[in-house]
């Protein structure tokens, strides 16, 4: 054996003092707080990963949203459906689903207004209009019969006003009489709408 590892063996190996408890607690001290920065250090590099993930969220978000509305102005419900069902929240607070109704309405596509109330979107919500109005003012105006009819069974209100004081059927009504003044003509149902909103807003006033 080689004489200098037998001399590190007698001296290791052989009766010596012990570790003095200061010693001892300094060593521990040292592990602790190597401990404690690797801790912070981790906490660190997770908050970083989450925000970099938060921020890639919040552009998908933005790219979904986009589409919604390209697929909401060609009236592709199925698209929106896929969106609504898988990828956007229709129903946060910037009222994004109530937009989109509103603009369903206007545009005539039935089927989406369908879509968007079964997923609970407020029908007689206000919120987000500059003017007031609700979707049945849109609907009335635009003269589309079926979604007018369609809104007033699900729960629309008749009797709702707008920032001018004027019903859905104020706003049909002042369409048609805009059109007389400019010699327009149109194929729209208004008279029919104006009929079923007079009928709907006694019925609703007698129920309440």
């Amino acid at each position: 054996m080689n004489k200098h590892l037998r001399r590190f063996l007698r001296t290791t190996s052989g009766p010596g003092p012990s570790p003095s408890p200061s010693y001892i607690q300094s060593g521990v001290s040292i592990i602790l707080v190597a401990i404690i920065l690797l801790f912070f250090w981790i906490v660190s590099l997770f908050n970083s990963y989450k925000e970099k993930i938060n921020s890639a969220n919040a552009g998908a978000a933005k790219n979904y949203e986009s589409i919604l509305w390209i697929a909401a102005k060609n009236c592709n419900v199925e698209v929106e459906k896929f969106l609504v069902k898988n990828l956007v929240n229709i129903n946060d607070t910037r009222d994004f689903g109530i937009m989109l109704l509103r603009y369903a309405a206007k545009q005539g596509c039935l089927e989406a207004v369908q879509f968007l109330i079964e997923e609970k979107v407020d029908i007689n919500s206000t919120n987000g209009s500059l003017n007031n109005r609700t979707v049945l003012h849109y609907a009335a105006e635009q003269g589309n019969l079926e979604i007018v009819k369609f809104l007033l069974q699900s729960g629309a209100n008749p009797n709702a006003k707008e920032f001018r004081g004027k019903t859905p059927r104020d706003l049909a009504k002042g369409r048609v009489i805009v059109m007389s003044l400019n010699n327009e003509s149109s194929n729209k149902p208004y008279k029919e709408i104006i009929d079923l909103l007079d009928k709907a807003e006694k019925q609703y006033k007698q129920e309440q």
